[in-house]
């Protein structure tokens, strides 16, 4: 199997994943809270790569640099999460979904310029036409202010997620996808415990009888699987390959979030899920 054709699987794999977690976070953030949410699924997803810990034998950073790094893409990882699940809790998920998705941009750019990845003809064609469907789900009918709340705090994630996805690979490259999965989700869960202590206490705390915990086990497991995807493809495949398709992620949770949570999906909205889906059969045809 070449390299382009499993970052193309493993980006599908972190697409689905991504997709269907947004969409359960969603259904619950108003009520369990963006911080309580986003600290409780990742201590869920930590579960299984601490498994992963236990069961491989996990080398360690071999330089100071390979170490600040570590540290680094557990910080992304942790922003990107805080502002995505803030720019839920404010704004709709048809609109934010898509916004964050845009950090496949910044990831491939980056790809470009630190790791020369390149990429053929056909498969640029593809990814722009992917991207211009993930883009245009960001396109509303109307222009009021209520469309425009949490489109600041996806911005951020969009960056953080970005500049995630190189340093993981930069990360991997030294001790390997396991290992970068393992330090960066226990970086990220580390600093939403540190920073909901020191200033978020209260919204870490929630009742029993209002505790969601079988859809928080599933967003927590869904997370799992999307970044452990993300993590290998990443690793072992295409930055710039694994980014655009886990970043389509979009056409799942608006297509989800229109069936069960009834948020208008207009003709735009349509079409851009349906150029999405183009882009990324033929970016899979044009891997093989």
């Amino acid at each position: 199997m070449t390299v382009e054709l499993l970052s193309v699987a493993y980006g599908i794999l972190s697409m689905i994943s991504y997709g269907f977690g947004d969409f359960l976070s969603k259904r619950i953030v108003g009520g369990v809270g963006y911080y309580r949410l986003v600290t409780y699924t990742q201590l869920v997803a930590l579960a299984p790569v601490i498994l992963l810990g236990a069961v491989y034998t996990l080398p360690v950073p071999s330089s100071p640099t390979t170490a600040a790094l570590t540290i680094a893409s557990g910080v992304c990882s942790f922003s990107a999460l805080f502002f995505f699940y803030k720019a839920l809790e404010t704004g709709k998920a048809s609109i934010i979904a898509p916004v964050f998705s845009a950090y496949a941009i910044v990831a491939i750019a980056l790809s470009f310029a630190i790791f020369g990845e390149v990429l053929s003809l056909s498969q640029i064609a593809c990814i722009t036409v992917t991207l211009i469907g993930v883009l245009t789900i960001t396109v509303r009918s109307d222009s009021s202010e209520q469309s425009n709340a949490g489109i600041p705090y996806a911005l951020g994630s969009m960056l953080s997620a970005g500049l995630g996805a190189v340093l993981i690979k930069l990360v991997s490259n030294d001790v390997g996808e396991i290992a970068s999965l393992f330090f960066n989700r226990v970086i990220a869960v580390l600093a939403f415990m540190i920073v909901g202590a020191l200033f978020l206490r209260s919204h870490l705390r929630l009742g029993v009888r209002e505790f969601p915990a079988k859809s928080i086990i599933l967003i927590g497991l869904a997370e799992f699987a999307a970044f452990f995807s993300f993590v290998v493809g990443v690793s072992v495949g295409m930055v710039s390959l694994v980014a655009t398709l886990s970043s389509a992620s979009p056409a799942v949770t608006v297509v989800l979030a229109q069936a069960f949570l009834k948020e208008r999906l207009i003709n735009v909205h349509k079409f851009a899920v349906a150029l999405v889906i183009v882009g990324i059969i033929f970016l899979s045809i044009a891997s093989t």
